[in-house]
């Protein structure tokens, strides 16, 4: 029988029955998509209730942070019960939130304090940590930190206390994200520091800062940064509660991190993982601390097995045993090999192609791959292999792996890989680890090992699949070498530095010498002391005058930094009012502000204003600031406000000037730079006062902020702590500046042999600005000054007084001057006190008739003032004896102090000034130094050995810059010390009247 007709015998013999399959086809057809859309309407609505209860889960945990934000905005410092407190309700009512913490901004500077405090409150163990080596050690050196401060609930948590989430980069990251943004910022998955989760957690962190700081810019936020509000939230530990009441729907649920990088998302998983054949699945997206969120749904076996008995099955069943059984089945066991066949086919395509991949891959891979047995022999390994170790294939495969591993860590190294090959260790698969390897011809070298474990199906007969180990082998040797050569010269670049901050420090003395003779003789020619000089010489001079005071400035910022940076810059703390200093840099530079019409005021809202400082480094960090808004403001005015915080003082200067931009004020603490270049081709100046300033203010553990915008000025603030450890907390542990002890009485400093010093001066005068400046200049020489702006009691209050001396005004109301001077002279109590008279009218001879020892021309001179002083008892000059190897430095000295008021002595060395003093003993002594053979600190020390030199006072005049023990030293014996640079006349006839004084009261 031929084919065609065999084919159409077998298809009539089933023609009857193709109605009645065809009807059950129809019937399993229609019942059967009537059942998927049931199911898959059932299932949308189940997974579109558990996406959204796992969002809302979400939602409540940001909700509680932002109510913790809510108890720092009400309060400018939250205390730990206050936070133990409203936490612990919240997490009544979260209890799937771990812990609540708050994660405060701690300083450098404020470290020691922070833990401190910290130990205080009951934490005796506590200190700043970060993990290293799988524990907590103690945190190195950074500019600032992130500690956990409070905890909630503290016990299952504790470890955590102390921890500085700034050490670890993932954290950082997000710590700095959050702070620029403001908003709450969750982190992608991470394992806690507290315990051993195996599933993921998430930190939300939300940043608070100052109340009243203004945070509409990243720079002014990071400013105003106090720390972080922090909620560990562990994935499952939300999702489960949100979930339970699905526990039975036959849903698996996964929850993903899509803003992780690809292969790290997945975050949870809920249920059996189905694959995503039944095409069914329902997504809910939603965003959490800026992070995208994805929760997707998927039926498991288990959900269309909850269904009802599907009829459409019930249907086929009968239709294929009625009807279509017997040809159903050979039909589909043709198609079903037909498919096995094709896919043979294409896997096998498919393997061949892998193969091939796979071995182009091991041929030039750059890494070495061993495939080890758990016998520890080498099975196989690739080129790269084989060139790392120096191996041929022949001697390599067969080897133990041991034989690899350096000789001196073999031993330790043979027990580990012995245990790892018999079990597997979990904490070695997939970890890179660094060791020491071992080459063919003994030499080691470090490499870096990540061991992997293939299981190989078993093959017909055996029971167990087959271990290997795969280890891929990476040589950093070049890698470590390039290190080592960098690290090098990183010491290198910083050893040149601080040697170069060193000699600059070191050389202070040679670097300003020069500047003394420029400044001194052009101060001299200025003040003619060498003979008249033209009104262009004048000029000139003057000119020569401020480019050398510009000089020496910008040398003594260059020094101050220079020694700030090696570290030589010593602090003399003491107690001293932070309103009188800046009074006085106010006074300082009213000039310079007069010049541009500005004005300068004050505000002093601070109640306290007692600090434990540097006077003169204090001052210095003071001038520098008001400085700098005198260069960049033109009109207006400059304020200086303090305000009283619990445990600082915060000075601000606010200036009306041309302001700066964001990027300006990032960088206006640079080095040598300023806000732009054009501002410092106009403007001028190093670009050094702020940075040094800064430098200064963190050395006495406070802070200094800026805030600026272009064109409407600028405002910093100024942070320094009211006390330091060990510093006097009242008045009475440390005599506070104003607080002196009263002025001696009036004593008789006019007798035969005395040596001329005046204690007490009584100044007659109607005009308050004259009595003022006077007093001004007698402010630092120790002498009593008392005023008398009505002249009809001037004779009655000289007889109370009995002053040294008198000055006197001639033209005043209701009684002249000169005709008090009759009544001076006239009365015995006080003919003898000596009068100089001052007026700005042609009186002079005729005062000098009526007995008037001197005559001072309006307006008074400050040195001719002070020189006056010495003339009161004319019987001895006062013995200056002036010791200093520098002939410019002994020839400036000669000219200020003049031959008229002083004897002066000259020596070159400490020794032959020795010698000299057992002829002569002066009444006060000049000393630099620096000085060959007997140098000065050492003369000092020899004359404390000789009792009759041990009270002549010393005037140490020096370029060296002295250490906090040579000033003390200095003090403790009861010296001056005043710097050679800028040194000028009026500041050493200060400092002679001052010694003098004191060698008369002793």
């Amino acid at each position: 029988m031929s084919a065609a007709p065999l084919v159409h015998s077998r298809l009539s013999r089933w023609f009857p029955v193709l109605p009645a399959l065809v009807v059950a086809v129809g019937l399993w057809t229609i019942f059967d998509r009537q059942e998927k859309y049931g199911q898959q309407a059932r299932f949308a609505a189940l997974a579109e209730e558990r996406n959204l209860a796992v969002q809302l889960a979400f939602e409540e945990a940001q909700r509680v942070s932002h109510s913790l934000l809510g108890l720092f905005k009400a309060s400018d410092s939250v205390e730990r019960v206050e936070f133990e407190s409203f936490a612990g309700n919240e997490l009544q009512m979260r209890a799937e939130i771990k812990a609540l913490e708050w994660i405060p901004r701690v300083t450098a500077e404020d470290r020691a304090r922070h833990q401190a405090a910290t130990r205080a409150e009951g934490f005796p163990d506590y200190v700043i940590t970060e993990r290293a080596h799988g524990g907590f050690v103690e945190a190195g050196a950074r500019a600032e930190y992130f500690p956990v401060h409070y905890l909630v609930p503290m016990e299952p948590n504790v470890s955590a206390l102390g921890y500085d989430l700034g050490s670890q980069q993932t954290r950082r990251v997000v710590l700095e994200r959050a702070r620029d943004t403001g908003k709450l910022t969750a982190t992608p998955a991470l394992q806690l520091v507290q315990d051993d989760l195996s599933e993921s957690a998430t930190l939300l962190i939300l940043p608070v800062y100052h109340n009243q700081a203004t945070t509409d810019t990243v720079a002014q936020r990071r400013v105003a940064l106090t720390g972080f509000i922090l909620a560990v939230v562990p994935v499952g530990a939300v999702v489960k509660p949100a979930i339970e009441r699905f526990a039975a729907a036959g849903l698996a649920l996964e929850v993903a991190d899509l803003s992780a990088p690809t292969g790290l998302q997945v975050m949870y998983v809920h249920g059996e993982w189905p694959p995503a054949e039944t095409g069914l699945q329902g997504e809910q997206r939603f965003s959490v601390g800026g992070r995208v969120w994805r929760v997707l749904c998927r039926p498991t076996p288990a959900f269309f097995g909850t269904g009802q008995l599907r009829l459409s099955w019930l249907l086929a069943l009968l239709a294929f045993f009625g009807c279509l059984a017997p040809g159903f089945w050979l039909q589909s066991s043709l198609a079903r090999a037909r498919r096995v066949e094709r896919l043979v086919q294409t896997r096998t395509h498919e393997l061949r192609t892998s193969t091939k991949q796979l071995g182009a891959i091991l041929e030039t891979a750059v890494d070495g791959i061993i495939t080890i047995g758990v016998d520890g022999l080498i099975r196989d390994a690739n080129p790269a292999a084989y060139r790392i170790f120096g191996y041929t294939p022949e001697e390599l495969l067969g080897r133990s792996v041991s034989s690899l591993i350096g000789t001196s860590q073999r031993g330790h190294r043979d027990e580990r890989l012995r245990n790892f090959l018999a079990g597997g260790d979990a904490r070695v698969i997939g970890r890179w680890r660094e060791l020491k390897a071992q080459r063919k011809d003994g030499t080691e070298f470090p490499i870096e090992l990540s061991v992997a474990e293939i299981l190989l199906p078993a093959e017909s007969g055996e029971t167990d699949d087959e271990r290997l180990f795969t280890g891929v082998v990476r040589d950093i040797s070049e890698r470590k070498r390039a290190r080592a050569e960098l690290m090098a010269a990183k010491d290198r670049a910083e050893a040149a530095n601080q040697a170069k901050s060193e000699f600059l420090a070191n050389m202070s003395h040679e670097i300003r010498t020069p500047m003394n003779a420029i400044i001194g003789y052009t101060e001299c020619l200025l003040d003619g002391l060498d003979g008249p000089i033209s009104k262009d010489q004048e000029a000139s001079l003057k000119k020569v005058a401020k480019a050398a005071d510009h000089l020496l400035h910008l040398i003594s910022d260059v020094l101050d930094l220079s020694r700030i940076e090696s570290g030589k810059l010593e602090l003399s703390r003491e107690l001293c009012d932070a309103h009188e200093i800046a009074r006085s840099c106010i006074q300082t530079l009213e000039g310079m502000a007069g010049t541009k019409n500005l004005r300068m005021e004050t505000r002093f809202d601070a109640q306290r204003s007692l600090l434990w400082a540097d006077r003169q480094r204090l001052r210095q960090v003071l001038i520098n600031v008001l400085g700098n808004a005198l260069k960049f403001t033109e009109h207006g005015e400059i304020v200086v406000s303090t305000s009283e915080q619990p445990h600082a003082l915060h000075i601000s200067v606010k200036d009306s000037g041309i302001g700066m931009t964001e990027e300006e004020v990032a960088r206006v603490f640079g080095k040598f730079t300023q806000a732009s270049m054009s501002t410092t081709k106009k403007y001028g100046g190093s670009g050094l006062g702020l940075t040094i300033a800064k430098d200064l203010v963190v050395m006495h553990g406070g802070e200094i902020r800026v805030q600026s915008t272009r064109g409407t000025g600028t405002e910093f603030t100024i942070v320094l702590p009211y006390r330091q450890p060990g510093a006097p907390t009242s008045p009475d542990e440390a005599t506070a500046p104003g607080e002196q002890d009263p002025p001696a009485e009036p004593r008789d400093s006019g007798t035969p042999g005395g040596t001329g010093i005046v204690r007490q001066v009584m100044v007659i005068d109607d005009d308050a600005a004259i009595l003022d400046l006077i007093e001004k200049t007698l402010r630092h020489t120790q002498v009593g000054c008392f005023a008398v702006r009505d002249p009809t009691r001037a004779l009655a209050l000289a007889r109370e007084h009995k002053p040294d001396m008198i000055l006197l005004d001639i033209v005043m109301p209701r009684l002249n001057g000169l005709d008090l001077l009759r009544q001076l002279k006239q009365d015995p109590e006080t003919c003898e006190i000596p009068v100089f008279m001052m007026s700005g009218a042609n009186n002079r001879d005729l005062a000098l008739q009526l007995g008037a020892q001197s005559y001072l021309e309006k307006p008074v001179n400050k040195e001719r003032l002070l020189r006056s002083l010495t003339h009161v008892c004319p019987q001895r000059k006062p013995r200056i004896a002036v010791v200093d190897d520098d002939p410019i430095a002994l020839d400036l000295l000669q000219r200020f102090l003049g031959e008229k008021e002083f004897a002066v002595t000259w020596y070159a060395d400490g020794a032959q000034a020795l010698e000299g003093f057992g002829q002569q003993i002066p009444d006060a002594i000049l000393l630099d130094v620096c000085m060959p053979i007997l140098d000065g600190l050492e003369l000092m020390d020899e004359l404390k050995r000789r009792s009759e030199l041990a009270r002549v006072p010393v005037v140490v005049i020096s370029n060296k810059d002295l250490t906090l023990a040579e000033r003390d030293r200095l003090t403790t014996w009861g010296h001056r010390f005043l710097q050679k640079a800028g040194l000028s006349r009026v500041e050493v006839l200060q400092a002679v009247m001052l010694a003098l004084q004191q060698r008369s009261d002793s």
